[in-house]
């Protein structure tokens, strides 16, 4: 389209800009598609913008007149057709607007007719032009409301419903900052500008968007749930730990949704449960995301170690998530028959419960089958789980798995001087229920359980085991997908803003290497391995700041003192298997998943040297054969995920997924 012509707008009530041509408006409605129809009001938007800001003010003006005439006609056209798409009319809205500043500057004139020279006559010329900007400013956000003005029928656009539910998150968010500010004001703070001025709020908001025809209600309950234990997740993240706050867990859902993309589990999600929409199914995968690591400040607050949050976590899908008159309750609700239902809110519980189940770290004679999912253990603490399940959670035991017949006599001795022991006369008649129908729930299996070894009073007891169990991505689409997604996110930008600090990843790099200590024969590794071994946790402190301030002398020497402070009260946490966790994520560029494998890309200069410093791990098989591996540094991260993934393939015909780096095929052997 060509430029407006001003030498009829230079009169007030000149000729039409587009006497000679078709308006935008007569080619919109001739061609109709929305994207045809936003290139054109861009057209009239430019035009108005771009005119001189006095000069041609009356040509603006026109334009303006035009521009509502032809929306109200294009309204009542539409009608007429019966062509109502919320597409055509966010366009039409949009030009509504430009019109819209007919009515802002009359509002700025008062009553006077002819508003434009009293305007300036008052000298208000600064006024009016802010007027005008803000209007095209703030076309998209006005365009909705003028919309809705002239037909009551219009629905309830995202972006209203985004603005309604930011400013609900917002007042959430501002009140559990009120509650931890109690505490510690600083890093309620940070937790609060984390929220508003970052990733949270926005990323959280944007897993509603596709949702169609859910109650809003729903949606602010739902959101109201993920914001309250979010805040508490990224509060309670230990910063002296590769981040486990909700920072990982949006990451965590960005790989997710690149999942998504790349995979067909989405489709998956429907077929199995009968989800009748593929944004439902996103968004069930999306929450397995977000509640993966939610469980942490509770085993944080019980003192226990870090396994044990998927346990927790899964207990808040069990009580709260998938409540009636929940959203997910309401997103299932397109399940039909009550086994599916009852599957599907149990895969999600589990897909929770064992997202890290990926690996075996030890072996147990006796597995439990219970309403709350499976776990492990020796069977002579069997009466300590049995107790600590159905007093606090009121976990109902259906099966008892045990790997010989000498284990279950074993068991049912355990059992019979448990009920005769204990002084609870409830926990007494459970235990004796149990003895009196143990035939019918002891099974022998003949095989050692192997899994991942779970606190479940105190820190370190290990008492509890999450069974190994490979998943496969067309079959088993959430717990894969977790597994998959969790295990991806291996990127530096996953470190918090001290844990980025130069000084803290030399300090680490320290303890971690053989690196001499000046003037002696120890290495600072080697001294650090004497130091523990004296158990003196005052004088491991005062060395590991000693090591800081010689970092300090010898590179930092500008560094301010607030940051060395704060990286000394996270380094004296530190030990020597720190510099794997830290350096394995240290030259990683980015973690893909594309062509049925994992695509790596590392800075390979720095890849190789943290490679040249080794670590020794040793790894267990499902069947409990053990077996020592060495890797290096760099590549650590990868190491790990590698044996996660070996639990997991994309369908029932693959043997696992590849991974790559740089291109090239890789292993721990490579």
């Amino acid at each position: 389209m060509e430029k407006l012509d001003s030498g009829n707008g230079n009169e007030r009530g000149g000729g039409n800009p587009w006497d000679d041509q078709e308006s935008p408006f007569e080619q919109f409605m001739e061609k109709r598609p929305v994207e045809e129809s936003k290139k054109l009001l861009n057209e009239i938007h430019a035009q108005i913008e771009n005119s001189p800001r006095f000069e041609d003010f009356d040509e603006k003006r026109e334009v303006a007149e035009l521009v509502l005439e032809n929306a109200r006609k294009t309204f009542a056209d539409a009608d007429a057709d019966g062509v109502r798409t919320p597409e055509e009319k966010t366009a039409i809205s949009s030009a509504v607007v430009l019109a819209g500043m007919e009515t802002v500057m009359d509002k700025l004139a008062g009553d006077s007719s002819d508003p434009i020279p009293k305007l300036m006559e008052d000298g208000r010329e600064p006024e009016l032009v802010e007027a005008v900007e803000a209007v095209a400013r703030e076309d998209l956000e006005a365009a909705e409301y003028m919309a809705r003005d002239m037909d009551g029928d219009v629905k309830t656009t995202w972006q209203e419903n985004e603005r309604e539910l930011k400013t609900k998150a917002e007042n959430i968010i501002s009140e559990l900052h009120k509650k931890h500010a109690l505490d510690n004001p600083d890093k309620a703070q940070k937790c609060k500008e984390f929220f508003e001025n970052g990733r949270g709020i926005k990323e959280v908001i944007g897993i509603y968007e596709e949702l169609e025809d859910v109650d809003q209600e729903l949606i602010e309950q739902h959101m109201g749930f993920i914001l309250e234990r979010a805040f508490d997740q990224h509060y309670d993240n230990p910063e002296q730990f590769v981040s486990h706050g909700f920072d990982h867990t949006l990451n965590v859902m960005k790989y997710t949704d690149s999942i998504i993309e790349s995979t067909n589990c989405a489709k998956v999600v429907m077929e199995k449960y009968g989800i009748d929409s593929e944004a439902k199914a996103k968004f069930l995968l999306r929450n397995v995301a977000l509640f993966h690591d939610f469980g942490y400040p509770a085993s944080e607050e019980k003192g226990l170690g870090k396994a044990a949050h998927g346990l927790h976590g899964a207990n808040l899908i069990n009580y709260g998530a998938t409540e009636n008159g929940s959203l997910i309750k309401d997103v299932m609700s397109s399940i039909t028959g009550a086994t599916k239902k009852d599957v599907m809110q149990n895969d999600l519980r589990d897909s929770v419960l064992f997202h890290s189940a990926d690996k075996v770290e030890q072996t147990f004679s006796t597995k439990i089958i219970t309403t709350h999912g499976e776990f492990l253990l020796d069977h002579d603490r069997f009466v300590d789980v049995y107790k600590s399940f159905t007093g606090e959670n009121g976990v109902g035991f259906m099966q008892i798995n045990v790997d010989s017949a000498e284990t279950k006599e074993e068991l049912l001795r355990v059992i019979k001087l448990g009920w005769l022991l204990d002084k609870n006369q409830n926990a007494r008649q459970g235990i004796k229920d149990i003895e009196e129908r143990y035939d019918g729930i002891i099974v022998v299996k003949g095989e050692k359980f192997g899994g991942r070894t779970v606190d479940l009073n105190e820190k370190d007891d290990k008492v509890l085991g999450l069974k190994y169990s490979e998943v496969i991505l067309d079959e088993t689409p959430l717990q894969a997908m977790i597994r998959l997604a969790d295990n991806m996110d291996m990127k530096p930008d996953r470190f918090s803003e001290i844990q980025k600090e130069p000084l803290f990843l030399d300090f680490i790099k320290r303890l971690g290497t053989d690196e001499e200590i000046p003037g002696t024969e120890d290495t600072y590794k080697s001294m650090l391995a004497k130091l523990e071994k004296t158990s003196d946790k005052a004088l491991i402190k005062q060395w590991k700041e000693s090591v800081v301030d010689a970092l300090v002398r010898e590179k930092y020497p500008s560094l301010d003192e607030t940051t060395i402070n704060k990286i000394k009260e996270i380094a004296v946490k530190q030990n020597a298997e720190s510099y794997q966790h830290f350096g394995g994520c240290e030259a990683i560029e980015d973690v893909k998943i594309a062509n049925g494998r994992v695509e790596i890309t590392v800075d390979m200069a720095k890849f190789n040297e943290l490679n040249e410093t080794k670590v020794k791990e040793k790894t267990i098989s499902k069947d409990g054969e053990e077996e020592d591996v060495e890797v290096g540094v760099g590549a650590y991260q990868i190491w790990r995920m590698s044996e996660a993934y070996g639990s997991i393939r994309l369908s029932g015909n693959d043997t696992g997924l590849p991974i790559y780096v740089n291109g090239e095929e890789w292993s721990v052997k490579s």
